[in-house]
């Protein structure tokens, strides 16, 4: 009876725990900042997966104009499809007034997948523990940092790691807990 308990116990605190994706932050606010705080942010996701950099961008401005911050993403100001020199990406951020460039750059990402064990209760004994259904762990990281416009000088940067374990809608609920972490951080380290 008590494995039975334990089984179960066991199987719905897997199922339970693979709903929701969580994210850790450690991050870094330059001392030279001071109590400057956003104005004019371009957020670029320096990635060639434009799901990823899309949904990612699109979630940070949203978060920052709720905010007040006055954000765009840099598909619509760089569009993916034309390359540019340093130079004209300078010349660009300054006549549209940008004050901030937030960067996330993806380190690793990876699935991993793990067996659920259970017992099953015809047949009690140790025979009758086996695999029965997988875990799917999808995992993202990132490295972020704020460049002042005026001078190129990183003000703020931070590490992250996300993940989410349930399999459908893995990806957004990954973006959602990421961007969430990075607006809170960003309060609690004084930018916003």
């Amino acid at each position: 009876m008590k494995k039975m308990l334990f089984g179960v116990l066991f199987g719905l605190a897997a199922i339970l725990g693979q709903g929701c994706a969580t994210t850790q932050i450690t991050a870094f606010k330059d001392p030279d900042t001071g109590a400057r705080k956003l104005k004019n942010v371009l957020i670029v996701v320096a990635s060639s997966d434009l799901r990823d950099r899309m949904a990612i961008e699109k979630a940070i401005v949203e978060k920052l104009t709720a905010q007040g911050i006055q954000a765009q993403p840099s598909t619509t100001v760089f569009p993916p499809t034309r390359k540019y020199t340093e130079q004209e990406m300078r010349e660009s951020l300054a006549a549209k007034g940008f004050t901030e460039v937030l960067f996330l750059s993806p380190t690793g990402s990876g699935v991993t997948v793990t067996g659920a064990i259970s017992q099953t209760t015809a047949f009690p004994g140790p025979s009758a523990m086996g695999v029965t259904g997988f875990v799917r762990r999808l995992e993202k990281t990132f490295q972020v940092e704020i460049m002042a416009v005026e001078n190129s000088k990183t003000i703020w940067m931070a590490s992250t790691q996300s993940a989410v374990g349930r399999g459908i809608g893995d990806h957004e609920m990954i973006v959602e807990s990421l961007t969430e972490n990075i607006l809170a951080q960003l309060k609690k380290d004084g930018l916003i």
